[in-house]
């Protein structure tokens, strides 16, 4: 995992979740499209549709941390969480979490320790496209 930053800071249209997928993937952030150019609306599909094309799945799953096999399990995974935003109220923020940890906030301006619960995170699924 590299660090990367968000370079749009805006509810409606923020690159917060491309810069995830670009810390995890330890690629450029451009090299990840912003899935919010377009509005919420468009956001799953343009987020599918380049997953697809790059091999990868995605499942959203909301974890109980009091289960120790999924805990044990889910340690050193790491995963983009989704927090309430300190910026804009009664918007969503996206956050890298390693485990049920949050170890990177792409927001240049949020710096650790960081205190945001994660209401559910996806984690991305490396899926083999053929036996070949």
């Amino acid at each position: 995992m590299i660090p990367v930053y968000q370079t749009i800071q805006n509810s409606e249209h923020g690159n917060c979740y491309a810069a995830c997928i670009a810390s995890i993937l330890e690629c450029s952030l451009t090299d990840v499209p912003n899935f919010m150019a377009d509005g919420t609306d468009k956001f799953s599909t343009l987020l599918n549709k380049w997953l697809k094309n790059k091999a990868f799945t995605i499942i959203s799953i909301n974890m109980h941390r009091d289960i120790p096999y999924i805990t044990e399990s889910f340690e050193e995974v790491y995963s983009i969480g989704t927090v309430k935003s300190s910026r804009f109220k009664d918007e969503l923020h996206a956050v890298v979490c390693k485990g049920f940890d949050i170890i990177h906030d792409p927001n240049p301006d949020v710096y650790p320790p960081y205190t945001a619960e994660i209401l559910y995170f996806d984690v991305f699924i490396i899926k083999r496209l053929s036996l070949t």
